[in-house]
């Protein structure tokens, strides 16, 4: 016998968006431009951003002109906290590499500024994103 899942379309979104977006919130919470996100949160990110997003994309989203704004945001916030983790990863291992020291100060103030353009851009864009899932109708969770 075969079964099939009784949820919409719209009920399966609003599920694999809730995580999604709530770390969106966070991101447009913590605007404090000292404030460094954690390898946690992007890793949240990264799962969460690539489980919609593949969500989407078997439902056709991504040529759906409904809904494929959300989605390309979906895809642009996976790639961002892959660099961002990368980054921080990078960054907080650097000393186990054993690359010497002449060079490890330029090293660290460029990754930083790598990760504050990361961040800055995941900013920029969390507050388009929330704007875009209230259009579709997605329920923004309460964090």
């Amino acid at each position: 016998m075969e079964k099939s899942c009784d949820i919409t379309f719209k009920e399966k979104v609003n599920l694999f968006s809730y995580e999604y977006l709530k770390c969106i919130k966070f991101i447009i919470d913590s605007n404090d431009p000292d404030y460094i996100l954690t390898k946690k949160l992007y890793s949240k990110l990264i799962t969460t951003s690539h489980l919609l997003e593949d969500l989407l994309d078997f439902h056709g989203a991504k040529n759906n002109k409904e809904w494929v704004y959300y989605r390309e945001f979906c895809a642009l916030i996976r790639h961002f906290a892959l660099a961002g983790y990368s980054q921080k990863h990078i960054l907080n291992r650097y000393s186990f590499y054993s690359f010497g020291k002449k060079d490890i100060v330029k090293f660290k103030k460029v990754a930083r500024d790598t990760i504050i353009m990361i961040q800055e851009c995941l900013r920029n864009a969390s507050p388009v994103i929330l704007a875009e899932a209230e259009r579709l109708g997605i329920k923004i969770p309460d964090y």
